[in-house]
């Protein structure tokens, strides 16, 4: 195979024009022995100009002085006039006026005549290199004066305000968007500190954010939400800051009525579901009320039974005010083992006929911190949605206690991040009933999400486990099959250097109780009448007010030994001298408004257990 040659280089076609004939010829004859190829040569100024517009050489060497007609600056101006081409002027003498005007074509180089070979070499190259040059810089220029042009379009056609400030914190940079936005014109808006418009933090350097959601200040005194998007940069060596700002005060506002539509109807799903639990309570108690007129033995089972039902109407009361936690919590050091063996005969309620219970319970496993209503909670609502799980045949609960040291990532957190490694109580509860679809395992810790039918669930007992949790800084992981069952597990971190829990020590039941005079201050008649009535069964002397006002008239007319008041009333009572009793509401904190010091002598809270009252009144009457 032949190897190719590369093409040869095209030689430079340069025009001369020179008046005096010797020099004409002796100037073609270096030029071509150089490697240049010649037009001309051309003794007119006239001559040059036509052969330059009909070849376009790549240079014109001309004479300054080409005798009559026009002379070589002539000729430059003219041909310049309509190409980009390199000049030399060739001349034995220029006088400065001529100087001045060869001047103002910016010729490429002069050539004093004379010159020898290596000169002219030297002169014609240094020409061609500092036209290209020039070239180069034209084209750049051209090129970011395009870029310019483009991007000032750019800027002015997009919707978002975009501006641009300087180190010292004055506009440089305002589009069309800015003007429609700020309500201000470019003109006006440029040089003005951009603070008069947004907050002037966001503009100090290092940025303190790249992201902030703002209120901007129109020039007309109005103001707009706005999503502002920061970047800082350096031109022409002064730090710069842009802010690309849009106006989402529209979005701002259908996001709050997004908002308050999802919170409507999520109250209409929990009240729904609510209604539905609240009615099957109270048609029980009706019917065990009922049931209990006829009197007989079986009155006393249908007495438990309303007792029972209550508490589960308790139950479901806490479980509202549990989520979002309103009451205030009291955590205590607990022993799981031991707090799920007391418990055992109310899990076992819970399961019913559907189901066996089964504890693998630790002992030692260790003591962590929590309220115990908490762990309650956890327990029941966990037990209730296994249950809940079996099959129509039955099947089995395992509750377990235990204590492990587990590396990172041991299990999946509910929430998809890893379990975090260190040593954990857990609490596990295991089912084998038919498992959770893979599209609500995400969901089922939300509050009001629920897999049941609609009305047979509030949707607030796996949320609630999800607060308790948190609240006791622990973590939650869920494993579930279709068909094989659901494993929770609850991990706690342990209290170390404790081997169990001390519970609190409650003061001895005194021996009998004594009558009193007591005054039921409460807003509520069937509550009051209630209290009123058992209290009057079990001897005291009971007077019952409705409000304030008479709650302090009666208490000030007379000492009596107790007066009980809701919390409510209970504030306008404390300067009197009469101890009082609060009956607290949920979910507000009476302690915190009427505070445990006299006259107030105690604290219960509804639905208050009635030995619990017997305690609290005999404790005062003693």
């Amino acid at each position: 195979m032949v190897p190719t040659s590369a093409p040869p280089t095209p030689r430079r076609r340069i025009l001369v024009a020179e008046d005096e004939a010797v020099v004409a010829m002796d100037l073609e004859d270096r030029l071509l022995r150089l490697g240049y190829d010649v037009l001309g040569p051309v003794s007119t100024g006239d001559e040059a100009v036509e052969l330059a517009l009909a070849h376009a050489p790549d240079l014109l060497l001309l004479d300054v002085h080409l005798g009559t007609g026009r002379d070589g600056v002539e000729v430059a101006a003219s041909v310049l006039q309509r190409r980009t081409v390199p000049v030399v002027f060739l001349s034995a003498f220029v006088d400065e006026a001529t100087l001045v005007r060869a001047g103002r074509v910016d010729p490429s180089a002069y050539l004093p005549k004379p010159f020898d070979d290596r000169v002219l070499t030297v002169t014609l190259e240094m020409a061609f290199s500092k036209h290209e040059a020039r070239l180069e810089r034209e084209a750049r220029r051209r090129l970011q004066r395009d870029m310019e042009t483009r991007l000032a379009a750019i800027l002015d056609h997009t919707d978002d305000a975009i501006l641009v400030a300087n180190a010292a914190g004055r506009i440089v940079v305002f589009n069309q968007g800015a003007e429609r936005a700020f309500d201000l014109a470019a003109l006006e808006a440029l040089g003005k500190p951009v603070s008069e418009l947004l907050p002037a933090e966001l503009f100090a350097l290092p940025l303190p954010a790249r992201r902030a959601d703002v209120e901007a200040r129109r020039a007309n005194g109005g103001s707009f939400r706005a999503d502002v998007s920061l970047s800082a940069a350096e031109l022409d060596g002064e730090a710069h800051i842009t802010a690309i700002v849009r106006d989402v005060t529209a979005q701002r506002e259908l996001e709050r009525q997004l908002l308050r539509a999802q919170k409507l109807e999520a109250v209409g799903r929990v009240t729904a579901s609510v209604a539905h639990d609240f009615n099957n309570l109270l048609s029980a108690i009706r019917l065990s009320a009922y049931l209990a007129r006829s009197g007989g033995p079986e009155a006393l089972v249908e007495l438990d039974a309303i007792t029972a039902t209550v508490d589960r109407a308790e139950h479901l009361v806490r479980q509202l005010l549990a989520y979002p936690a309103r009451t205030r919590r009291r955590p205590q050091i607990v022993d799981p083992v031991a707090e799920v063996t007391a418990r055992r005969p109310l899990l076992e309620t819970l399961l019913s006929t559907r189901g066996r219970l089964e504890l693998e319970l630790s002992v030692g496993a260790g003591v962590f911190s929590i309220d115990p209503g908490d762990l309650e909670q956890i327990l029941v609502n966990l037990l209730v949605n296994a249950r809940d799980a079996l099959s129509q045949d039955g099947g089995e609960v395992r509750v377990l206690v235990r204590r492990r040291e587990l590396p990172e990532g041991a299990f999946t957190t509910v929430g998809g991040q890893p379990s975090p490694a260190g040593s954990w109580v857990l609490l596990e509860v295991h089912d084998d009933g038919e498992g959770i679809a893979p599209e609500h395992r995400d969901a089922i810790f939300e509050p009001f999400f629920s897999t049941k039918p609609r009305g047979k669930g509030s949707g607030l007992g796996l949320a609630s486990v999800g607060e308790a949790v948190r609240r006791a800084e622990g973590w939650l992981a869920l494993e579930s099959q279709e068909g094989v069952g659901t494993r929770v597990r609850v991990a706690f971190p342990p209290v170390e250097g404790l081997d169990s829990a001390r519970p609190p020590s409650r003061p001895a039941p005194a021996p009998g109780r004594r009558v009193g005079r007591l005054l039921v201050a409460e807003e509520d008649p069937g509550l009051r009448c209630a209290l009123a009535r058992l209290l009057r069964v079990v001897g005291h002397d009971v007077e019952e007010v409705d409000s304030e006002a008479r709650a302090v008239a009666r208490l000030s007319e007379e000492r009596l030994d107790l007066a009980l008041a809701s919390s409510s009333l209970a504030p306008a009572l404390r300067e009197q001298t009469t101890p009082l009793l609060v009956l607290a509401e949920e979910p507000h904190d009476p302690l915190e408004q009427v505070g445990v010091r006299a006259p107030v002598v105690g604290v219960l809270r509804k639905p208050f257990d009635v030995e619990r009252l017997f305690d609290a009144i005999g404790q005062v009457l003693g």
